[in-house]
């Protein structure tokens, strides 16, 4: 698998912009697989009313007024882009209270890892990216 790099005003590195730290996202590529970008929540904020505008430009919805929906789909997307992260963090802390039966029986940190995040991940019917 290659790999990609971003260049442009919105690349890796941007922070949020209220916690002062990394929002982190992956995007589609179709011909390189799943490639790591971080968000800035100026950039996601971005992202919502350029949907908003399109939206309400194409008539395929109607909208009293656009900056307030492109704020509701800015939640949103924030809401979906840390779910992950949250996940991720929940494994860490159940793999943390096993750490030292899997050193007894020697299982892999990163095989547990990847079990127990799908094991979650399907539990919550989560599709992950």
């Amino acid at each position: 698998m290659g790999q990609l790099c971003v260049r442009g005003p919105y690349t890796l590195g941007f922070l949020d912009t209220f916690s002062r730290q990394p929002v982190d996202s992956k995007c589609a590529c179709f011909r390189w697989g799943w490639v790591t970008m971080l968000l800035s929540r100026d950039f996601v904020g971005y992202m919502a009313n350029e949907v908003a505008k399109r939206l309400v430009a194409n008539k395929m919805i109607e909208a009293g007024n656009p900056a307030v929906l492109g704020e509701r789909i800015r939640v949103k997307m924030a809401e979906e882009l840390g779910i992950e992260d949250r996940l991720n963090e929940e494994v860490r802390e159940i793999l943390s209270q096993h750490a030292d039966e899997m050193r007894r029986t020697g299982v892999s940190y990163q095989e547990m890892y990847k079990k127990v995040k799908g094991e979650l991940a399907r539990q919550r019917k989560l599709i992950l990216r």
